[in-house]
């Protein structure tokens, strides 16, 4: 499996974007690891592709040119990476060193989570035949998605041109007029022998030629009375295999069909300005960008806007509070009226508005919310009220993310802090990284060289190391203050953690350390046991 495969994997896996390195597009897969400690590298392989959020140098931009550089030294064959999160981008330095290196970096989306990636990848990799029957089928999922809403004829053989890897044409039989191209001389080669040659395709409506070196393949679009069209594919240096054979023969009845009902558009689904972010936010089915795109530029709605989501939990408001909650919240948020939603999902509030350009963003939420939520209590002292709130959503495509942020956030929160009453994402960001990463194999290592460690210890030497280490964890390794919540001296403290130090072989100076010690915790609270 080469990186450039990736993009055929999925739907979602078209949405990867190539950031740098795109003459390092043919490197070979071996295996696939997320990675969120950058102390990993001593399990990479080579032929490794590295998935990552950049959580372990969301301090320093130079940590992650560090890290970029060792997978080179290593021979990862590529890195996959969500920005936004804790890399907002890549730094010029880095682009240069994986142009240089024939490195290829992909653009993740966010929504995307790491197992759909390692599962989908590791199925390819288990068994080619399987996985043959594995594309065709999400191909044909692929396929229905699409034709169950308004497309164009360049929707189909778009898809059907990034499942197969090669151009992908289209003309008609009678004129031989284009309906998809041409991009390249090769169309042109295609189109000109089948005008030549379209008496001497094959009966099975396939026929495969070479045209200056290059290999093209020529399919019959037929209907029941008559071929109507010629669909043509450049294959480069090789012949198409069974497979794409049967990807091809799979969208050739679409085609048929769109051609002969007529050239279709992407209509407007119209509705209202909360109909859309309805449908942005709560819609079960695939979200199509494209019509949400098109949609909101009709509304008058900015998509490229940046957004946050949150959620209130207000257990059965009647109509006069929810009316009195929604004038608190403009009052409080300020959104813009033209501009944001309120509405009701699961039995809850949610509200979704523009984030206005200002340095403070992030304390200006925090503190208005809080304000909100301080005014409701007085409102309503007897009702218990929370709030989760969603970190920023970078556009209107994002805000399915973003509730499901906030409403992660919410449930969350209520489980972990329940004396508290608003919570954001962003304290929740490294549970919500370990929810993706249960399974990893690192993440268990990890987990084992500390946690399982000092319990052992604890159970044969009567100690209390790991309970010692969890609390200076939580307390940001502040000595006094974890001495404090355990009512002990800080001299106690102090030789519990240097006899800890010394049999896990830690630095807790360092910032990957205490990382590891917090994400050991963190394993541990979920599993007790």
């Amino acid at each position: 499996m080469k990186i450039m495969d990736l993009f055929t994997l999925n739907q979602e896996f078209r949405k990867f974007e190539i950031l740098c390195g795109k003459a390092g597009m043919k490197n070979e897969i071996k295996n696939i690891m997320t990675v969120e400690v950058a102390d990993a590298f001593r399990w990479l392989q080579a032929g490794d592709f590295v998935i990552t959020k950049g959580y372990f140098s969301k301090k320093a931009n130079a940590s992650f040119s560090s890290f970029v550089e060792m997978l080179i030294e290593k021979r990862a064959a590529g890195l996959g990476i969500k920005l936004g999160m804790f890399i907002k981008e890549l730094s010029p330095e880095i682009i240069a060193l994986a142009n240089e290196n024939q490195f290829p970096i992909l653009s993740v989306p966010i929504s995307i989570k790491h197992s759909a990636i390692v599962s989908s990848v590791l199925h390819m990799l288990s068994s080619k035949k399987q996985y043959g029957q594995y594309i065709l089928n999400i191909f044909q999922n692929d396929l229905n998605q699409l034709t169950k809403s308004a497309y164009q004829i360049t929707d189909i053989t778009g898809l059907l041109q990034v499942y197969l890897g090669y151009q992908v044409c289209l003309f008609q039989n009678k004129n031989f007029n284009w309906v998809v191209g041409p991009e390249s001389p090769g169309a042109e080669a295609m189109k000109s022998w089948t005008e030549g040659n379209g008496d001497s395709i094959l009966s099975d409506g396939t026929q495969q030629f070479i045209s200056e070196g290059r290999r093209f393949s020529v399919f019959r679009v037929n209907s029941a009375a008559e071929t109507i069209a010629f669909l043509a594919v450049g294959s480069g240096d090789r012949d198409l295999t069974s497979v794409d054979m049967q990807l091809v023969r799979k969208t050739l009845p679409i085609i048929c069909v769109y051609l002969l009902s007529g050239i279709r558009s992407p209509s407007f689904k119209g509705g209202s300005v909360g109909d859309l972010y309805e449908r942005a936010m709560f819609e079960k089915d695939e979200l199509d960008l494209q019509q949400l795109m098109l949609d909101a530029e009709r509304m008058h709605i900015d998509y490229n806007a940046s957004r946050y989501v949150w959620i209130a939990e207000f257990p059965h408001p009647g109509r006069q509070e929810r009316e009195n909650f929604v004038e608190l919240a403009d009052v409080a948020l300020n959104p813009s009226k033209r501009d944001s939603y309120c509405g009701a999902n699961a039995g809850n509030l949610v509200f979704a508005s523009l984030i206005e350009p200002r340095p403070d963003w992030s304390a200006f939420l925090r503190n208005a919310i809080g304000k909100l939520s301080e005014e409701i209590k007085k409102r309503y002292p007897s009702i218990p009220i929370y709030f989760g709130v969603s970190a920023s959503c970078l556009d209107f495509g994002d805000l399915r993310a973003g509730y499901q942020n906030a409403e992660f956030s919410l449930k969350l929160g209520k489980q972990r802090h329940p004396g508290d009453s608003v919570y954001f994402y962003e304290s929740f960001i490294l549970q919500n990284l370990l929810d993706e990463m249960w399974d990893n194999p690192i993440l268990k290592r990890i987990y084992s060289n500390i946690a399982d460690r000092l319990r052992q210890c604890d159970s044969q030497k009567n100690t209390e190391f790991l309970k010692t280490l969890t609390e200076m964890a939580n307390c940001g390794f502040n000595i006094k203050n974890a001495a404090g919540n355990m009512y002990l001296h800080r001299n106690t403290i102090s030789q519990r953690m240097e006899k800890i130090v010394s049999m896990l072989g830690l630095n807790l100076n360092d910032d990957e350390s205490r990382l590891a010690v917090q994400i050991s915790v963190r394993l541990m609270e979920e599993n007790p046991h």
